[in-house]
């Protein structure tokens, strides 16, 4: 599967001349696929999609689950660099793109490494992996039992065991070995696939602003945003920290139609970074 991500970088020609965004002429295209687990052979299988745009991908439809596939992932690649104005990180279309749509976490290839977005049910709860295969469970409880050994004693696992297998018939405790398992297993997908949770670029000391600063950097975004001649009301503000040199303040306005949008893409959000003492945008950066 490392292979394949690294391919689709490769092939979304992220070293090709860079082109400031909003100009034409780049011959970077973003590329994607789903990430499907066979169930019949075991093995995982990526299925591609056309290629995208420079700062979109072009999703075709979501695989279904049954006896035959599972899918577990979806991929995409940002081939810009920050050089041209683009953050290699997840764009609000591409978050929302993940709960939305996909429901399986997302992984992206970046210049900058390898970024994680984390499926999370938009009512809040924990995602959560289909229902496993019947004929799997008897594989899943060795599984899970030899993981727990080697987390606690063997007592302590078998205590947990029994906790997920009240006598309330054989199918109860099917489904809970299959959720549990299925927790195991996504705890430990990112390990395998190498990524690791990173937090944004943009994003260095979240906590250092004062409830005063912050206030009046959102005012300065604001007054950025009407200064462009856009409606206020149509972008969500939000601040992100400080930027990597810590002179800056990076706000990023998300708009609207990038928090429903049913494809990942840059969009119309931006990341902004606002001088902490002029109190003036200095940086705009896209998403991809």
């Amino acid at each position: 599967m490392q292979a394949e991500l690294r391919r689709a970088f490769e092939e979304s020609n992220p070293n090709a001349p860079e082109v400031p965004s909003g100009q034409p002429g780049s011959q970077k295209q973003e590329q994607g696929g789903w990430i499907v687990l066979n169930r019949q052979t075991g093995q995982y299988e990526v299925l591609r999609w056309p290629p995208g745009t420079r700062d979109g991908a072009n999703p075709t439809a979501r695989p279904p689950d049954n006896d035959r596939q599972t899918v577990v992932a979806w991929f995409h690649t940002h081939p810009n660099t920050n050089a041209e104005g683009y953050l290699p990180d997840p764009s609000p279309a591409d978050i929302n793109y993940t709960n939305s749509v996909a429901r399986v976490p997302g992984i992206i290839e970046t210049h900058d490494g390898r970024r994680t977005i984390p499926y999370t049910r938009p009512a809040g709860g924990v995602a959560v992996p289909p229902r496993a295969n019947d004929r799997l469970l008897p594989l899943a409880a060795l599984l899970l039992l030899a993981a727990l050994r080697r987390l606690r004693r063997s007592r302590f696992a078998a205590m947990v065991i029994v906790k997920l297998a009240p006598p309330r018939g054989e199918a109860i405790m099917m489904r809970r070995m299959s959720l549990c398992l299925g927790l195991l297993l996504c705890a430990v997908a990112p390990a395998v696939l190498g990524c690791q949770q990173t937090r944004p670029t943009e994003m260095a000391d979240a906590g250092a602003l004062s409830p005063d600063e912050q206030r009046r950097i959102i005012k300065a975004a604001e007054d950025h945003i009407l200064h462009k001649g856009w409606q206020r009301s149509d972008f969500r503000i939000e601040p992100h920290g400080l930027s990597a040199d810590k002179t800056a303040a990076v706000v990023w306005a998300v708009h609207s139609a990038d928090e429903r949008s049913p494809a990942p893409g840059g969009g119309k959000s931006l990341a902004l970074h606002v001088d902490r003492q002029s109190l003036k945008v200095v940086k705009e950066l896209r998403f991809q």
